[in-house]
């Protein structure tokens, strides 16, 4: 249970509210809840092309992280970053289409 907590503190911070030792999960939940409503909610405003670009342009960077993380890279962020430092110790260098591991 304790973990379950720590699991939806750590989300409630990244949903960018400010760490409460004082607030229930169950009110944390419910915070997220309503913060993702608002979200959805303004989502539905924006003009569906510049919605469809974003979501295609993030899952090419899923799907690219996806091919380092195959090739034992380890890319844990998002890639507009181009050097980052990999779980194996290296830095990583990603281009466009490609990634690549420096010592």
């Amino acid at each position: 249970m304790d973990e379950l907590r720590k699991g939806v503190a750590a989300a409630y911070q990244r949903c960018g509210f400010d760490a409460d030792a004082s607030i229930s999960t169950l009110q944390m939940l419910t915070n997220i809840e309503i913060r993702l409503e608002e979200y959805l909610a303004a989502a539905e405003q924006l003009p569906t092309a510049d919605v469809e670009a974003e979501e295609k342009a993030r899952q090419k960077e899923r799907r690219h992280a996806a091919r380092c993380a195959g090739l034992g890279l380890g890319l844990g962020k998002r890639i507009s970053t181009l050097l980052t430092p990999a779980q194996n110790g290296h830095t990583v260098f990603m281009t466009q289409g490609s990634c690549a591991a420096i010592s």
